[in-house]
C-alpha cells in the first residue's frame, strides 16, 4: 500500500465516520458505520448540524485538492484536521 492509497482511505472513512455522525443527527438511516451505532449516536452530540456539513465539506475539498493538483499530502490533511474541532 503506498502513501497515495492510504490518504484516500483515510479521507474515504472520515468522509463516512462524519457523514454517519450527521445522518444520526437526522434520524437517517441506514449507516454506513452500523456496527459503531452508540458511539455514533454518543459523538453525533458532540456535533451541530452545521459543524457536519462543514467538516464533510473539508474533506470532500481536500480530496480534490490532492487528486487535482500538486499539493504535499501531509499539509493538506495536517490544515483539514485544524478544522475539526
Amino acid at each position: 500500500i503506498n502513501r497515495n492509497n492510504q490518504t484516500e482511505d483515510f479521507l474515504s472513512l472520515s468522509y463516512f465516520w462524519f457523514r454517519d455522525l450527521l445522518l444520526d443527527k437526522n434520524r437517517v438511516f441506514p449507516l454506513s458505520f452500523s456496527f459503531e451505532k452508540e458511539k455514533i449516536q454518543k459523538e453525533s452530540e458532540n456535533f451541530s448540524e452545521e459543524k457536519l456539513k462543514k467538516i464533510i465539506k473539508e474533506i470532500q475539498k481536500t480530496r480534490i485538492y490532492l487528486l487535482s493538483s500538486n499539493v504535499n499530502q501531509l499539509l493538506a490533511l495536517e490544515n483539514l484536521l485544524l478544522k475539526i474541532p
